[in-house]
């Protein structure tokens, strides 16, 4: 929703003051990326199963997406260019196509939450017992 969010300001105003929040709203997407998919990861495959392998995988994922926007992007602008205006709408498809993602993850059974948490099972249990 963020990246929603970030792309129709980008998009309806030139104020800095928005502009500033949107750089904000770019930032906290950025610092969640990769500790929310290491935690996924972790709790869908287990810890006995999760090497450095796969934090290396999800890094490479997301610099390929990285690389394939861009490439994109560019390609779009260059091949509308008198009006580019019109490539910055793409940002809210791509926040879009990520809201549909979420909605279509597997179901809470197929994540362990104490796991992805860095908690064992039983640490979880206690944690919950003694609220």
């Amino acid at each position: 929703i963020m990246k929603i969010i970030s792309g129709v300001i980008m998009v309806t105003t030139t104020d800095m003051a928005p502009q500033i929040v949107k750089g904000a709203l770019d930032g906290m997407i950025t610092s969640l990326v990769v500790p929310v998919t290491t935690a996924i990861t972790l709790g869908a495959v287990g810890k006995t199963k999760f090497h450095r392998k796969h934090a290396q995988l999800n890094i490479m994922v997301k610099n390929l997406g990285v690389s394939l926007s861009a490439i994109i992007l560019g390609s779009v602008a260059w091949a509308i260019y008198p009006n580019i205006k019109n490539v910055f709408y793409q940002f809210i498809a791509v926040g879009t196509l990520c809201l549909l993602c979420v909605f279509i993850m597997p179901p809470k059974e197929a994540i362990d939450h104490n796991v992805a948490r860095g908690q064992s099972v039983r640490a979880g249990k206690d944690h919950w017992r003694h609220r």
